[in-house]
């Protein structure tokens, strides 16, 4: 596989403008941007569009700020993202950490980038994302039936220990 070409930046939406300058540069480098909020149309369903635009992605960026807990639709983008790589291991999931953010511990086996400032530039996002070729290898065949189920067992103790911190 050659250079990513179509790529879904998952980003918390307080941290919008962060997100768009990382847009803007992947557009200024050729790459097509997949599942922008701001293509929707009125009545379509963002689930939908989201979930069709995480699976036919090249590469998908969790962009991370520390700005915050993750919301209801970052949990359902980076659920997609999990099930489309499962599905497809040649998919490249890169975690963006901004400044001190922690590392989401759903990509942890993942070679992350850490930007201490993005106003200095996403060069290292472009580079990985040039780069793909390294990355793809053949994977192999897993139930993707028994990973959503583990998926859901997670999410269930994720939230949990959201309500319960003492729990664990």
């Amino acid at each position: 596989m050659g250079q990513a070409k179509k790529v879904f930046v998952s980003y918390n939406r307080r941290d919008d403008a962060v997100a768009r300058g990382l847009i803007d540069e992947l557009r200024q480098h050729h790459f097509a941007i997949l599942g922008d909020p701001r293509d929707l149309q009125a009545g379509e369903s963002w689930q939908d569009k989201t979930e069709e635009a995480i699976r036919t992605a090249d590469a998908v960026i969790v962009l991370i700020t520390g700005s915050g807990a993750p919301t209801k639709y970052q949990d359902h983008e980076w659920s997609c993202t999990l099930e489309s790589y499962w599905a497809d291991q040649s998919k490249l999931l890169i975690p963006v950490l901004i400044g001190d953010a922690p590392l989401p511990s759903f990509v942890a086996r993942f070679q992350a980038l850490r930007l201490a400032d993005p106003t200095a530039g996403w060069d290292a996002v472009i580079e990985a994302l040039q780069s793909q070729a390294a990355h793809s290898s053949p994977a192999a065949a897993k139930d993707t039936t028994q990973l959503r189920e583990r998926l859901k067992s997670l999410e269930s103790f994720a939230q949990s220990l959201r309500k319960d911190p003492s729990s664990w």
